[in-house]
């Protein structure tokens, strides 16, 4: 996105909540007998949005919605306008829908049709899909910092080193103006998204997703992946050779979320309110109360 907007009123206030570029999306999970979408997370300002087939888990994470698909393909995913935080679409979203909406689906071989830049409801806008080839090849940089520098992402994360040593490093926010450089609404490419509800280390859920979906909704999943385009095009490896060797412990595991050898600083913003609150029953509170805020 262009620009992550927020209300008028909140940017009259502080200049914390919005910025130039940004993005959030989902991921989904299909059961390979049936090949349907069976799980799925949306990324919501900072949060991870669970839905599923309204199966029951076990899960670290409560599940915060249902997936409503089209034609048993397509889940049905709702994009807030000016903020963009994505999720699967739930009955309570159908109030924003009467007006300023644009319905899209995929191209496929029909002929574009562009959203128009007005309030008026669309059901026919298509949309197309492209790589993240170009993200991936600028992921270790150039990197710079506080709006300075080249490349497409600024400031770094440090998930491990290789079999030299040598520390592997990938750009953590995407660049542009941040209008609060310390603000924790900076924009993030997938790699950088993190819930700090969970136990999932960061980068986990973009280059090793079958941990963090097996941690959040406690369904057992093989860690031998087949293909994996984002390690295999930023680190030119296999992703198997690459979670061994850094030895990505269980999403499961004991002890403070931010140890462990996959590792990003500690953040100066002191995260123990987190860990306090900690407990599901407080976690379905937070999310209920997430959710009816918008």
């Amino acid at each position: 996105h262009v620009r992550d907007y927020d209300h008028p009123v909140r940017e009259q206030l502080s200049n914390w909540t919005y910025h130039d570029s940004d993005d959030e999306g989902f991921m989904i999970r299909l059961d390979k007998k049936s090949m349907k979408i069976v799980q799925g997370e949306g990324w919501f300002h900072n949060r991870f949005f669970l839905a599923n087939r309204g199966e029951d888990t076990r899960g670290s994470e409560p599940i915060q919605g249902k997936i409503y698909v089209e034609d048993e393909t397509h889940p049905v995913i709702y994009a807030q306008s000016m903020g963009h935080g994505v999720r699967f679409a739930q009955p309570f979203d159908l109030a924003e829908l009467d007006a300023n909406t644009k319905f899209m689906r995929f191209q496929g071989s029909r002929a574009p049709v562009y959203p128009a830049v007005d309030r008026s409801v669309q059901t026919d806008v298509t949309y197309k899909i492209v790589p993240f080839d170009l993200w991936y090849k600028y992921a270790k940089g150039p990197l710079g910092t506080k709006g300075q520098g080249a490349g497409m992402f600024e400031e770094s994360i440090t998930i491990g080193t290789d079999e030299k040593g040598k520390k592997l490093v990938v750009g953590r926010f995407i660049a542009g103006i941040d209008y609060a450089k310390m603000s924790w609404s900076r924009p993030k490419p997938p790699w950088s998204w993190d819930d700090g509800w969970d136990h999932v280390p960061i980068a986990v859920w973009h280059f090793f997703p079958a941990r963090a979906f097996e941690s959040h909704f406690g369904t057992p999943l093989s860690d031998n992946y087949l293909f994996d385009n984002p390690v295999s095009k930023i680190f030119g490896v296999n992703p198997n050779a690459l979670e061994s060797h850094l030895k990505v412990r269980n999403s499961r595991r004991s002890g403070p979320k931010w140890g462990g050898s996959l590792r990003v600083a500690e953040p100066k913003y002191s995260r123990s309110a987190y860990i306090r609150a900690g407990n599901l029953w407080y976690k379905r509170y937070i999310n209920h109360l997430f959710r009816s805020l918008g």
